[in-house]
């Protein structure tokens, strides 16, 4: 709109510019949103990378990585169909830390059933299981422990 009204002002009026609130939220929210999807598909291709780094295996590299997109559909389905919590910047630093957390888990329980000295798909998981199993429940209970605290914060940005 303000080109058009620019294009048709005769000369030596100054140009008009739309200014508002609205503009500069409309901005953010699109900034925001669109920051996190790609550094999301960056997040998630280095992972792919480094997970078949170190598996070595196509197959288990890419359950990890739907887990991971599973987790994250449900941590999104969580936040705007149950709790309807407006996308913004705290959300996306919270939704990369909780990703970020549960992608090390998976990680863990794949590389154990692939080192697994067992041929069958049976003893390989029990295997997988007993071995990562205590780790990441000790693991788990740490992390909610070290940010149980966070539960009663609120943040304000601006």
């Amino acid at each position: 709109f303000a080109g058009l009204v620019n294009m048709e002002t005769p000369p030596g009026v100054p140009d008009v510019h739309a200014q508002s609130d609205a503009f500069l939220n409309a901005y953010r929210s699109e900034q925001t949103i669109t920051s996190t999807v790609t550094t999301w598909f960056v997040a998630n291709g280095v992972c792919l990378a480094i997970i078949l780094f170190f598996t070595q295996n196509i197959t288990l590299s890419l359950f990890v990585m739907v887990t991971i997109c599973f987790i994250f559909l449900c941590l999104l389905g969580l936040l705007f169909a149950v709790f309807t919590i407006p996308f913004g910047p705290v959300e996306a630093i919270g939704v990369s830390i909780f990703i970020g957390l549960s992608a090390n888990y998976s990680l863990h329980v794949v590389h154990a059933y692939h080192r697994s000295p067992y041929s069958d798909r049976k003893h390989k998981i029990q295997y997988a299981v007993f071995i990562t199993g205590s780790p990441i429940a000790s693991s788990a209970i740490s992390t909610i422990g070290g940010c149980a605290f966070l539960l009663a914060c609120r943040t304000w940005l601006f």
